[in-house]
């Protein structure tokens, strides 16, 4: 994951069993918030 539209493309897979993914890169070089991630992964 190296952006929240990525995260949005993820969700598209939870029905195929998906359950979560590493974010700990973009998240230490800014590219988003956890807070944000976690908004955009809810939708």
């Amino acid at each position: 994951m190296s952006s929240l539209d990525d995260i949005i493309a993820l969700r598209a897979l939870v029905p195929l069993g998906i359950e979560g993914a590493i974010v700990g890169k973009a998240l230490y070089s800014g590219a988003f918030t956890l807070a944000e991630a976690l908004d955009v992964a809810r939708d």
